[in-house]
Order: structure tokens, then C-alpha cells, then sequence
């Protein structure tokens, strides 16, 4: 999760802690697989950074849009919703901004999409990955 949070956020802080987590335990991971599924999740998502999809917009827009996103299942993607109105966001989120209606940032690592305006367009997309 530490991966995660921090390429949602920008903040390379938390994936530094990540590595310096599996470099530490690499020699128990390598003997004991079994016993370390987290650490070995942990691992992939450090190799190949996971798919983070941003949603941003009002409320109402937002639920039919993850609605419609979740239908597209996917276990390496994780979707924030964050309401238009939201305040005192982070830089990384208050940077993807909504458009005067629903949009999409579609980030894989550090690295966004520029905003999707239309749902139709963002289940395209998805479905292509």
C-alpha cells in the first residue's frame, strides 16, 4: 500500500520506505515465498507500478462513473473518486482537476493521462489496456 499511496500523492518518500522494506526482507521473501504474500504483492507493484485511475467531479457524476469503471474489473487498478468541491488536497490531487463536468486521469506510477472528458472515452481506454 505504501506504493500506492505514493505515486497517488506524488510522494516518492513512501515508495523509497517500500523498497527499503523489501530490500531488507529479500532474503526472507527468497527462502519463504509462502510466507510472505504481501511482501511478494508489494514486489510486483514495485516492479510494475500499478494502475491508478483519478476521478474527479461532482458527487453524482462521480458514483455512475465508478459504477461503470468497476464493471471493467481489474486487480491491478485502484480508483479515488475525489468530488470537485473537495479542499486541502494534496499537490498530486489537486493538480487533476475536474472540467466543468467528469474527467478521468488515468496514472500508471508517476505518470497521468491527460484528463478523459467523456465516460465513454474512459471505457474505451480501459478496455484496451
Amino acid at each position: 500500500m505504501l506504493i500506492r499511496l505514493g505515486y497517488l500523492l506524488g510522494e516518492t518518500r513512501y515508495i523509497d520506505a517500500a523498497e527499503a522494506t523489501l530490500r531488507s526482507a529479500h532474503a526472507a521473501i527468497e527462502r519463504y515465498p509462502h510466507g510472505h504474500g504481501t511482501l511478494l504483492m508489494a514486489l510486483e507493484e514495485y516492479t510494475s507500478p500499478p494502475w491508478i485511475l483519478v476521478l474527479r467531479g461532482e458527487s453524482d457524476e462521480l458514483d455512475v462513473w465508478r459504477s461503470e469503471v468497476d464493471k471493467l474489473y481489474d486487480p491491478h487498478r485502484t480508483i479515488v473518486a475525489v468530488p470537485s468541491d473537495a479542499k486541502n488536497l494534496p499537490a498530486a490531487l489537486a493538480s487533476k482537476k475536474a472540467l466543468g463536468g467528469a474527467v478521468a486521469y488515468v496514472c500508471r506510477g508517476m505518470t497521468c493521462s491527460p484528463p478523459v472528458p467523456t465516460l465513454a472515452q474512459l471505457v474505451r481506454e480501459l478496455r484496451a489496456k
